[in-house]
């Protein structure tokens, strides 16, 4: 290469640079081997030299990619996809569409990657499409099936494509076709043909000086069904060949699949106690990854570990946790048989199905091992499928929906944990979530005051409810308020903690105003994508002073509990809301609460409150978080106020 530079054959110094990049990120030099890349890249475009270009987009890309910097990586896809069009290279344009496709299936945007299935299968059998976008094309197709629970499908696909992968025999590409193939069998019951397909690929691995960096999870396969299957050698080879890969490349993919395999050998060779630390990072660093599916397979071996130690509430909280994962990737499902089999048949939930709603061992944990949180589901005058829950014993207590909520996983939060605890201790705790959110429908046209007061309607009536004390925080306060004014009958008591009447655009605060329209654009830009920074926004809002678990958690309550689209017009709704008119009409006993330094909800919000409805009581709690946390003064406070105002009531 030097000798090109010297005599100025520049496009000879393009093509060399893409391949001495390449091989310096083999071997560990990342910033060297990504300088070299993107000079290639340049230096092609340039030149005018559409093919070097290409090649240098793609490894470059590819290479971002086993480094996590995903958002990165995409773009460069997408630039690949453009460049290769603008030319007519199919080879690159194909590979870059198919490439890109499964960057975001595994990094959960699998209704994105669905809608362009048709597209990936005509890639797969074009005759006209070079062998290699055909392969991974299959590939592809083996993944999202098996992912699915339809592996006879998955099992047809990679069936046909196998002749075209044993004919490429490369680490990139053959030995992680047989790895997906190893992957149908084993679902499918078929031990012979997963060991068959195991030993093929590790005999490979074992002649190769330099394994993959994609190879890893194809490793990790091979550890997981070894070990649970009791295969002792095969076990041994694959953990020897997925460390050899992993030390080398020392990337985050790596690594998490490392500390997964670690985790599952101890768990199955009975050592709880060296498996709950190596399971519990596998899971973090999938987080980290944004990979959703990678980290619930975690969180369920997770929870077995913890339920062979005794750690019955840890197990439930990683419970907890995958239920909210699949279901936020079933929610992506459209077609009702696709969705059926994956909560029917799929990988995750035949490991979900194996776990009983409550074990022996989880007796006496919380009110929701004590009681049993049940979930129902009711109708909404437009046809809407509210999801509620009742838990607890006692006189009912009814909680008006606020954002960002989900009946499952709030269990496990420790954000919300303390709050359903609490108000559970001494009551029937009723709650639902709202529309756009949590359990309840996502897929809604209406997001108006109007309809969110015809979710708590639906959901007091199909529990019977006669008269009952209302309880609602932040943005449940407005709902609140109006159905304590359209039906003064059932609403004995009425709590509003850190609430107001009118939004942001009816306070008179232009930067209040601006906030508020920069959250909408930050949720729209950033709310579903793997990388947690945009939600980190909101959570340093919500939670200024929240630990730093807590704040892992509230980040992930608010990918889970609804989409961007949905957060997005549920604040600007927010936003526009005004009972103020409605505030002295108000007949029920009210107690507000407010948090002095709540920087979502100003404090003078509160106030606003307290001084039009008659007679309301108002208490300052010294916070500055928005949702108050169980370690903080503030929250036994508000404890102490609520259980003292509702004494009256229940008497």
């Amino acid at each position: 290469m030097e000798l090109a530079r010297r005599i100025d054959a520049k496009d000879v110094v393009a093509h060399a640079l893409n391949n001495v990049g390449t091989s310096y990120l083999g071997l560990g030099e990342i910033e060297r081997g990504l300088a070299m890349l993107r000079e290639s890249v340049d230096l092609a475009l340039a030149l005018n030299l559409p093919h070097d270009a290409c090649r240098a987009y793609l490894s470059q890309a590819e290479h971002l990619r086993h480094l996590a910097q995903y958002e990165e990586a995409r773009s460069i896809y997408k630039a690949l996809i453009d460049y290769a069009h603008e030319y007519r290279i199919q080879l690159f344009s194909d590979s870059g569409k198919v490439h890109l496709a499964e960057l975001d299936w595994l990094t959960g945007n699998w209704a994105q990657v669905l809608d362009e299935l048709d597209a990936i299968k005509k890639i797969a059998t074009d005759e006209q499409a070079s062998g290699y976008a055909r392969l991974v094309a299959t590939r592809l197709q083996g993944l999202l099936f098996t992912d699915l629970g339809q592996t006879a499908t998955a099992l047809e696909v990679l069936q046909q494509g196998l002749p075209i992968a044993r004919r490429s025999h490369e680490l990139q590409t053959t030995f992680d076709h047989l790895g997906r193939l190893a992957r149908v069998h084993a679902q499918r019951g078929q031990p012979q043909e997963t060991e068959r397909l195991l030993q093929e690929l590790l005999d490979w691995a074992e002649q190769t000086t330099y394994l993959h960096a994609d190879n890893c999870n194809t490793l990790l396969l091979a550890v997981r069904w070894s070990a649970q299957q009791d295969r002792a050698t095969l076990r041994s080879r694959a953990q020897d060949q997925l460390e050899r890969a992993a030390d080398h490349y020392q990337t985050p993919e790596a690594l998490a699949c490392l500390a997964e395999a670690c985790g599952i050998v101890a768990l199955a060779a009975g050592d709880p106690e060296a498996a709950v630390p190596e399971l519990g990072q596998a899971a973090e660093k999938w987080e980290a990854l944004g990979r959703s599916y990678d980290r619930t397979r975690a969180l369920l071996d997770l929870a077995q570990a913890q339920r062979a130690l005794g750690q019955a509430a840890a197990a439930e909280e990683s419970l907890v946790q995958a239920r909210a994962q699949v279901d936020v990737l079933a929610r992506q499902l459209e077609d009702s048989e696709r969705r059926a089999a994956f909560l029917e048949r799929s990988e995750l939930a035949q490991a979900l199905a194996a776990w009983p709603d409550q074990t022996a061992a989880e007796k006496e944990v919380t009110p929701r091992q004590r009681t049993g949180q049940r979930v129902q589901f009711c109708t909404a005058s437009d046809g809407v499928h509210i999801a509620y829950a009742t838990i607890g014993r006692g006189p009912i207590l009814v909680k008006a929906a606020n954002w960002l909520s989900h009946l499952e996983y709030d269990w496990g939060s420790p954000v919300w944990r303390h709050w359903l605890n609490g108000l559970s201790q001494d009551h029937t705790l009723v709650r639902y979530d709202r529309r756009g959110c949590g359990l309840s429908d996502w897929e809604v046209e209406d997001l108006s005051l109007d309809a969110y007061v015809a979710d708590l309607e639906a959901v007091v009536a199909h529990q019977g409810l006669d008269r009952f004390p209302l309880l609602a925080l932040s943005g449940g306060g407005a709902v609140a308020i109006s159905y304590a004014v359209r039906h003064p009958e059932k609403v004995s008591r009425l709590i509003l903690y850190g609430a107001y009447s009118r939004g942001v655009n009816g306070r008179n605060s232009p930067a209040e105003v601006e906030q508020a329209q920069t959250s909408v654009r930050l949720i729209r830009l950033g709310w579903g994508q793997d990388n947690p920074a945009f939600r980190q926004f909101f959570t340093s809002l919500f939670l200024p002073e929240g630990s730093q678990e807590a704040m892992r958690w509230f980040n992930e309550l608010q990918r889970v509990s609804s989409s961007a689209e949905n957060a997005a017009r549920i604040s600007e709704a927010a936003a526009n809301v005004d009972v103020s008119h409605l505030l002295d009409k108000v007949q029920a006993p009210t107690l507000i609460l407010h948090a002095d330094e709540d920087a979502v909800v100003p404090y003078s919000e509160g106030r606003h409150l307290a001084a039009r409805i008659p007679g309301a009581r108002f208490v300052t709690l010294h916070s500055k978080n928005h949702i108050l946390l169980a370690d903080e003064p503030a929250w036994p406070r508000f404890l102490t106020e609520v259980r003292r105002f509702l004494q009256d009531d229940d008497g």
